[in-house]
């Protein structure tokens, strides 16, 4: 109980920190405010956690469990009612007419129900961490894919820079393909050719440019807002390697995934379920008092005081306390059944994205080596081309190879980050992360 206290508590603190949302209060529908500079993957996060519908709908049902123990918690004081009566007749025959009037006061109190009504708050406050969790799972899933169309926005801006570069390159090698021939120097096929490579480039960023429109239809959908997303995003590109082992990765996400500590409540509530219903065989206690006064005759008023106490007991249901203790019972073994599998499914899932992160980070050393050959080999050939040595040909390979290797370690920087979100995410640690790292 203490963990589950604790982790709670963690969490929200964790998301005042990362959106300054009130949860005593409803979600402001406005967008929050963010630099129109530039915009980070914080920024999106914590406009995510104001706009997000799935997180109001999640906080309200976390408001809502959260009065549910109230209610139950009412069963503890006493109920206190009053009744008033008036009425009047009148009889034609003998043309005579009454009236009277009765007021009473009740109140009355549980004194022994061996621990129903205890078990009953056990059950909603095991409802209300589990709706805290929810909310917490909710709000993972939603951080990941936030990450997700962030990460995917800005590569793709990226690659439509290395585009726009490689149609500038052809631009200019067609002039000095068109200068090399009105000179002799060249054929006509050289001009031609860079006419097709120049065609071609402009083909590859008019698509760059559609994928960076669809990249932020995504990221404005992750988010949760409708509408165009047009605030620029931060696009500095860093690689910052997560040093932690597999085993280590286990072990958070066997202290931390919210799905697991969600069972465990879960599991207690039945297990109280279970004490209840076997707290049924048992009876109720309670005590209650009254005062009332009347007038059954114009001339005559009445008062009255009553005390009494009572003591309920079924002594025979038809079967249904057994029934409802073999229910509990059995809720709470496919409880621990689910508990059992929902860590064979997260340790599954926790592997895969540790060996794709590794897999990822081998990608990146690999293609930025790459890079600085490409780098290398286009400016031999860009430089022969100029001095009139080298061919169209090898002037277009390299240029290719050059935007093939930038354009393959963008998408390997991508899929880094979206390895290790996922990661973080398999080990419950989303909300924890505060060192971001962007594209």
């Amino acid at each position: 109980m203490r963990k589950i206290v604790f982790n709670i508590i963690l969490f929200l603190a964790l998301l005042a920190w990362i959106g300054g949302v009130s949860f005593g209060q409803e979600i402001s529908s406005s967008p929050s405010p963010v630099s129109p500079s530039v915009v980070t993957l914080d920024d999106c996060i914590k406009m995510a956690f104001q706009e997000h519908p799935r997180l109001k709908s999640s906080l309200a049902l976390r408001d809502a469990a959260q009065a549910g123990i109230r209610q139950v918690e009412a069963s503890y004081y006493p109920q206190v009612s009053f009744t008033s009566s008036y009425s009047y007749s009148h009889t034609s025959v003998l043309d005579v007419s009454s009236d009277s009037y009765s007021n009473s006061f009740s109140l009355s109190q549980k004194i022994l129900d061996f621990g129903r009504t205890a078990y009953s708050v056990m059950i909603a406050r095991e409802n209300l961490n589990m709706a805290n969790y929810d909310l917490l799972i909710d709000s993972d899933a939603i951080i990941l894919a936030v990450k997700e169309s962030y990460y995917q926005a800005v590569a793709a801006e990226k690659t439509m820079e290395v585009n726009r570069e490689a149609v500038d390159q052809s631009e200019l090698h067609l002039k000095q393909a068109r200068g090399y021939y009105e000179v002799g120097r060249k054929a006509k096929i050289e001009v031609t050719k860079a006419e097709v490579d120049l065609a071609n480039a402009k083909l590859d960023l008019i698509k760059s440019e559609n994928s960076v429109r669809t990249t932020r239809a995504q990221l404005a959908n992750a988010i949760g807002i409708t509408g165009e997303f047009s605030y620029p995003l931060n696009d500095t590109v860093t690689f910052v390697q997560l040093d932690i082992t597999l085993e280590q990765a286990l072990s958070y996400a066997r202290q931390y995934r919210p799905e697991l500590l969600k069972l465990k409540c879960r599991e207690n509530s039945y297990i109280a379920s279970l004490n209840k219903a076997k707290a049924e065989y048992y009876p109720v206690i309670s005590g209650s008092t009254g005062y009332g006064f009347s007038n059954q005759h114009p001339n005559l008023e009445k008062n009255r005081w009553s005390w009494g106490v009572t003591l309920d007991l079924d002594l025979f249901d038809g079967g249904y306390r057994k029934s409802a203790v073999e229910e509990a019972q059995n809720n709470l073994i496919s409880s621990r059944a689910l508990q059992e599998r929902q860590w064979q499914e997260i340790y599954l899932e926790t592997q895969q994205a540790y060996y794709n992160l590794k897999e990822a980070e081998s990608k990146v050393e690999v293609l930025e080596k790459a890079l600085e050959s490409a780098r290398e080999n286009f400016s031999l050939a860009q430089g022969r081309y100029e001095v009139g040595v080298g061919s169209n040909l090898e002037f277009t390979d390299a240029r290719v190879s050059l935007q093939q290797a930038k354009n393959n370690l963008i998408s390997a920087v991508l899929d880094y980050h979206i390895a290790r979100a996922r990661l973080e995410k398999s080990m419950g640690l989303n909300l924890m992360n505060k060192d971001s790292l962007s594209l």
